[in-house]
């Protein structure tokens, strides 16, 4: 878009700003020095400046990104625009992502009860706790991964909501009922052998 009897200008400066005005946009620059070349007199034009406005061609307006449902606050996934036909296309996704955000805070309480059971539980070994702690790194990395398979299949099918949360809730429930007092019973019935030290 150049005119082509026009002679080139070179702008330097330190520092500059691209500014939405009504006449269109705008590079705003600071500090700095314009500089343009005369073919026909062979003259070396230099202009400093503290504060230069260059008024780019016109263009398209420049258009927003949309916005992945992962980089979307909790009140957009709530309420998507529903005038947008991205967004409506992908409710769904929406409604996966709100649950994963429910959900995903609870898998460290998961962690931390597979850990304490994995480590408190059973019989001493004087050896070490080698075995124990494999358990419980073993059994985080699988419900880790069926965590991540499940909402995978949630963005086509329900039933991956549904598995998510018994994934979290069932091992939950479960080594709390081990680490507490009603547990007690079945913790001396199967985790420990007869004659071992508990």
């Amino acid at each position: 878009s150049r005119e082509k009897n026009k002679t080139p200008s070179t702008i330097i400066a330190k520092r500059g700003i691209i500014v939405m005005a009504d006449e269109g946009q705008q590079v705003v620059v600071f500090d700095g020095s314009r500089q343009s070349y005369d073919r026909a007199s062979s003259v070396l034009q230099r202009l400093n400046f503290e504060r230069y406005t260059i008024d780019l061609p016109d263009s398209d307006p420049v258009k927003q990104r949309w916005s992945q449902p992962d980089e979307r606050t909790i009140f957009e996934l709530i309420n998507p625009n529903m005038n947008n036909v991205r967004d409506v296309e992908s409710l769904r996704d929406f409604r996966v992502d709100l649950h994963r955000r429910t959900i995903s805070p609870l898998l460290a309480i998961v962690y931390a009860l597979i850990s304490s059971c994995a480590l408190l539980l059973g019989p001493v070994d004087r050896r070490g706790q080698g075995r124990k702690i494999a358990i419980a790194i073993a059994s985080v990395v699988i419900i880790q991964g069926l965590f991540l398979a499940t909402f995978n299949m949630a963005r086509q099918n329900d039933a991956g909501i549904i598995f998510a949360y018994i994934l979290v809730f069932a091992p939950m429930a479960f080594t709390m009922f081990l680490l507490s007092g009603i547990g007690d019973h079945f913790r001396r019935r199967f985790l420990y052998k007869a004659g071992a030290p508990s």
